[in-house]
């Protein structure tokens, strides 16, 4: 779980948006977003997202408001790439890092 600083509209704007939004925003993560089902903003769609890893993500997220600002929840399931990517303590600090840096891009964009 983490807490930003953006309000829950803008971070579900974000959620949303993300299809051309996190690449933007994190290219240094994201290499590209394909919607395959869908239109990609509406409950069903499907998007394959390409990270700079070589693993697979299977991930829910839950926004919330707290104050001013929000609350994401997530769990993520994923598929080691080979026995030498790193343990699940890794994955939570990549997510916790991806919410943080689309927090600030969003303030900084305001």
């Amino acid at each position: 779980m983490v807490e930003l600083k953006s309000s829950t509209n803008k971070i579900w704007e974000a959620l949303r948006n993300s299809t051309t939004l996190f690449p933007k925003a994190m290219p240094h993560r994201y290499k590209s977003i394909e919607v395959l089902k869908g239109d990609g903003q509406s409950e069903g769609s499907i998007r394959l997202v390409k990270l700079k890893s070589e693993n697979n993500f299977n991930w829910k997220t839950m926004v919330s408001s707290k104050g001013d600002g929000s609350m994401v929840k997530w769990s993520c399931n994923y598929d080691k790439a080979n026995e030498y990517f790193p343990n699940s303590d890794i994955i939570k600090e990549f997510t916790f890092k991806k919410f943080q840096e689309l927090d600030a891009y969003l303030i900084k964009s305001m």
